[in-house]
């Protein structure tokens, strides 16, 4: 009866984790057609530079205030060893440049040049099957038979969402080689950093882990434009009211909520859990579209179903992904 009360208590901690992981994939999927208005006039490396100037902003200005609560540094962090505190800055590296300096260009030139709806495809159903494998890999993470039939269900109730049942739309006809490229390296750039973030939480504080994160991916993201001469584009994109608004709701929404989110549900689910989310932001995209008045087909609002009812399964009671 203990050992089962103690369960129980486990099970709904983790519920508050659950809901706020549905908060940051609402965020998220409204963020594709955010960056669609606004790749129209500024270019990805722009929208990427300043959405990370803002965010490392943020983080700067509360870290006075989360290491006075206690958030910033965990209680034996000082007593890590060389060795220890290498590996932690390790992933705190790889998570920068997988998370921030190289995914925010990738993804926005993605969307850019093959479309929200593909750009979207490829991060929300390659990501969860990539974080398994990784998950299985090196957390030791399996997948029981529901959590299994979830994913799959879940991939076709996404395949669903974004093709409206026609398979024919997944051929980015006007992109070229480098924006299928683009797309591709999404999925693959969200589960390296997934993976280098949980790894992270082993040393230090989901707050700290993320802000150190989007500071290595700011300094990435400056040199980029630096050496592209992208700098001179900054300006230009100022001028425009939308930016600002845009650049509001990706920074504040997606980035500092978003990204803390994520990590603090990583530090506290099994990773594999946490990537199955993904599958939503789909469903979410499509949503804020019809809000725009575009016409959402029969197969959409299946997909969508499918998708909700399979999110359930994998993740009822903890059932569904086991470590």
């Amino acid at each position: 009866m203990r050992h089962q009360a103690e369960v129980n208590n486990i099970h709904g901690g983790s519920r508050v984790y659950y809901v706020a992981l549905t908060m940051v994939i609402i965020v998220w999927g409204g963020s594709f057609l955010v960056i669609g208005q606004l790749v129209a006039f500024a270019t990805p490396l722009t929208i990427a530079t300043w959405r990370a100037f803002f965010t490392s902003g943020i983080f700067l200005a509360i870290q006075p205030y989360a290491k006075i609560r206690g958030w910033w540094q965990r209680v034996n962090s000082g007593k890590l060893s060389p060795r220890h505190r290498n590996r932690s800055t390790l992933f705190i590296v790889i998570a920068g440049l997988s998370g921030v300096g190289f995914y925010f260009p990738v993804q926005y030139g993605a969307v850019e040049l093959a479309g929200p709806s593909i750009a979207a495809l490829m991060v929300c159903l390659g990501s969860p099957v990539i974080i398994i494998g990784l998950s299985a890999l090196i957390f030791k993470e399996r997948v029981g038979w529901k959590g299994g039939v979830g994913l799959l269900l879940a991939s076709f109730g996404a395949l669903l969402i974004i093709t409206g049942g026609d398979l024919s739309t997944l051929t980015p006809r006007s992109s070229n080689f480098f924006g299928n490229l683009l797309v591709l390296l999404t999925p693959v750039l969200w589960s390296t950093f997934s993976i280098s973030s949980k790894k992270a939480h082993e040393f230090e504080t989901p707050l700290k882990t993320i802000a150190l994160t989007m500071h290595v991916g700011t300094a990435v993201l400056v040199l980029f434009s630096l050496i592209s001469q992208d700098v001179v584009n900054w300006g230009v994109a100022l001028q425009h009211p939308v930016f600002h608004l845009g650049m509001l709701y990706i920074s504040l929404g997606c980035s500092v909520y978003g990204y803390f989110a994520w990590n603090v549900a990583l530090s506290k689910l099994p990773a594999g859990s946490v990537g199955s989310f993904l599958y939503v932001e789909p469903f979410i995209t499509v949503f804020f579209a019809w809000t725009r008045g575009q016409f959402i087909s029969p197969h959409a609002i299946l997909g969508g179903v499918i998708v909700f009812f399979s999110l359930i399964l994998i993740t009822r009671t903890g059932k569904g992904m086991k470590t």
